[in-house]
């Protein structure tokens, strides 16, 4: 899954899409566009459908990665049980 999830990044990468959110937008550039359309019938709304898929692909890996995360973190004992400060912490200033 991380490799799927690496090589829809690379793609992206390629068509020149620095965040995935703006994927629905098309390739990062008209020219990029133009070309990839005209090798599909220059149909540009179907790179644009394309590009938009590949970014939602990247939104879903990335989710599953903090669902992930969020699960690992409940899971392990409070810091103060690791020897770290407790949740809360009072300071006082002496007066």
């Amino acid at each position: 899954m991380k490799q799927i999830a690496k090589d829809a990044r690379k793609l992206l990468g390629h068509l020149e899409v620095c965040d995935p959110r703006g994927a629905e937008d098309g390739p990062g550039t008209i020219t990029l566009l133009e070309f990839l359309a005209f090798a599909d019938d220059n149909d540009e709304d179907a790179v644009k459908r394309a590009t938009a898929r590949v970014g939602r692909l990247v939104e879903i890996f990335d989710a599953i990665d903090a669902a992930r995360d969020l699960e690992r973190r409940r899971d392990e004992p409070p810091p103060e049980s690791r020897g770290g400060l407790p949740a809360q912490v009072c300071l006082t200033m002496p007066i």
